[in-house]
C-alpha cells in the first residue's frame, strides 16, 4: 500500500525470501473425550508444538536475520467428543539466508519429534523444499533500471530497496545458475481497490499499469542488442529463448542472464 501503483522496483541484492513447506503428522491414540487417560491426545501435542515452533524464530535466531514460520493449516478429528488418533499441521518457512533456512528446517523436525515423544505420541515430519532466496545481481538490476530511466519519472523508479519481501519465487533457481534480476511493478491503487495483499479473496490488480512491465522487458532487450560485444552470442541466445517460457534470457559478457517481473 505504501508504494503507489505503476512504481517499478529494482533491488540490487536479495529481494525475496526462500519458501519451503513442512507437514507434521502428530500421532496419538484415539479414545473417548470423557476418558482422555485411556489414549494419547494428538490435539494437545499439536497445540504445544504450534507454540514451540515460534520460539525457533524468537529465541534461537538473531533478530536481525529475517525469517518466518507460519502454520496455515491444522486438521484432525471428526467428532467434538472424540480424541482423534492424529493431527496434521502444515506450514511454510521463509528466510533471507540459506543457513537460517536450513537451521529452521532441522529444528522443526527436532522439536516435532521431541514434543510428540514428551506427551507419549510420535510424529512424521516432511520438509518439501521450494526455492532459495531471490538474490539479484547488482549489475543486472542496475542495467534493468537504466533501461527505463529515460521513459519514467524518477519517482516511479525505486532502486534503493533494502527491505526484502518475505514472499518467495522459484525464479531464484535461475539466479543460482546465471546472473539476473527480478523486479517488481506496484499495482496498489486504493481508489480501484487493488491495494489488497496477495492470497486475500478480494485481491485484484491495476491492469492499467501492466504495460510498464512489458515496456521494461522490451527496453532491456533493446539495450542489450545495442551492445556490440554481445553480437557473437545472440544466435545462441535466440535458441535459448525459444525454450525459455516466460523467462527473458540474454547474454552479457559470455554469461547467460535472466530477468522476470511480478505485479505486487
Amino acid at each position: 500500500k505504501e508504494i503507489p501503483t505503476g512504481t517499478l522496483i529494482f533491488a540490487r541484492a536479495c529481494c525475496m525470501a526462500s519458501f519451503d513447506k513442512f507437514i507434521i503428522c502428530v500421532k496419538g491414540q484415539s479414545c473417548h473425550g470423557s476418558t482422555p487417560e485411556k489414549g494419547v491426545d494428538p490435539v494437545n501435542i499439536a497445540a504445544h508444538l504450534l507454540i514451540a515452533l515460534q520460539t525457533i524464530q524468537t529465541r534461537e535466531i538473531s533478530g536481525t536475520a529475517s525469517s518466518v514460520i507460519t502454520i496455515g493449516k491444522i486438521t484432525g478429528g471428526t467428532q467434538y467428543n472424540v480424541i482423534p488418533d492424529q493431527v496434521v499441521l502444515e506450514g511454510t518457512i521463509r528466510a533471507l539466508d540459506e543457513t537460517v533456512r536450513q537451521y529452521i528446517a532441522r529444528r522443526i523436525k527436532e522439536l516435532a519429534v521431541a514434543i510428540s515423544a514428551m506427551f507419549g505420541g510420535s510424529c512424521e515430519c516432511e520438509i518439501i523444499w521450494g526455492a532459495p532466496p531471490v538474490v539479484n545481481d547488482e549489475t543486472m538490476a542496475e542495467l534493468a533500471a537504466k533501461a527505463v530511466s529515460d521513459l519514467f519519472e524518477p519517482k516511479d523508479i525505486i532502486e534503493d530497496f533494502s527491505i526484502p519481501n518475505m514472499g518467495g519465487e522459484d525464479f531464484a533457481n535461475y539466479l543460482l545458475e546465471v546472473l539476473g534480476a527480478f523486479f517488481f511493478l506496484s499495482s496498489s491503487n486504493e481508489k480501484k481497490g487493488t491495494d489488497i495483499p496477495h492470497h486475500n479473496p478480494t485481491f485484484n490488480i491495476d491492469e492499467d499499469v501492466m504495460w510498464k512491465g512489458t515496456v521494461t522487458f522490451v527496453r532491456i532487450v533493446h539495450n542489450m542488442l545495442r551492445i556490440e560485444k554481445n553480437k557473437a552470442y545472440l544466435q545462441k541466445g535466440r535458441g535459448y529463448l525459444q525454450n525459455g517460457g516466460d523467462i527473458l534470457c540474454f547474454f552479457v559478457e559470455k554469461s547467460l542472464c535472466a530477468a522476470k517481473w511480478s505485479v505486487i
